[in-house]
C-alpha cells in the first residue's frame, strides 16, 4: 500500500522497502549528527545537511522521503537552541573582552539555556538513534503529532511527484 494512499493512524508500521533504500533512510538521522562531531559553534549545520540530504535521497521513495522529514524536523529545535545559546556565549565573549576581564552580566540565564540546549541535544540523539534503528528495519515509527506530520510530507511529496 503506497503511503500516499494508506490513513494515517498511530503505528510501528511495516513498509515494503528495499535494502538500499533501508540504509538511505536510516542515514538521514545520521547525517544531523555531523554538527555534532564538528562542535556546537555550528549549530545551523545540521539543518543544512538535513535539507540538503533530503532535497536529493527524498526522491527515491516515500520511506525515505517520510525518515528525512522526521530527521530533520527533530533537529530543528535542537539546532535552534543551540544556535541562540551560542550566539549568547559569543555576546558574554565579546563583552568579557571589552571589559578587560571584569564580567559583570549575571550568567546564570547563560547557564541555563546551556542546560535546556544539553536536553533537546540528548533527545535529538535519543529520537534519532532510535528512528534510524527503525528506519534500517524498514518501519514506519512516529514520534507522536511529529510521525503523523512526517508522513503527511511524505504522501503531499509523493503526491507532487506524480
Amino acid at each position: 500500500m503506497s503511503i500516499a494512499t494508506r490513513p494515517v493512524r498511530w503505528y510501528f508500521q511495516e513498509m515494503d522497502s528495499t535494502p538500499e533504500h533501508r540504509d538511505l533512510a536510516s542515514w538521514a538521522y545520521y547525517v544531523s549528527f555531523a554538527s555534532l562531531g564538528m562542535g556546537l559553534p555550528i549549530p545551523f549545520l545540521s539543518l543544512i545537511a538535513g535539507a540538503t540530504y533530503h532535497g536529493i535521497q527524498a526522491k527515491k521513495s516515500p520511506f525515505i522521503a517520510f525518515h528525512s522529514w522526521q530527521a530533520l524536523l527533530i533537529g530543528l529545535p535542537a539546532s535552534l537552541v543551540v544556535g541562540v545559546w551560542s550566539f549568547q556565549g559569543l555576546g558574554y565573549s565579546f563583552e568579557y573582552f571589552l571589559s578587560a576581564g571584569h564580567l559583570t552580566t549575571d550568567l546564570t540565564g547563560f547557564w541555563i539555556l546551556g542546560a535546556v540546549s544539553a536536553v533537546f541535544l540528548a533527545l535529538e540523539v535519543i529520537l534519532g538513534l532510535r528512528g534510524a534503528a527503525a528506519a534500517k528495519n524498514g518501519l514506519l515509527v512516529g514520534f507522536g503529532p511529529l510521525g503523523r506530520l512526517c508522513e503527511r510530507l511524505a504522501a503531499w511529496q509523493t503526491i507532487q511527484k506524480t
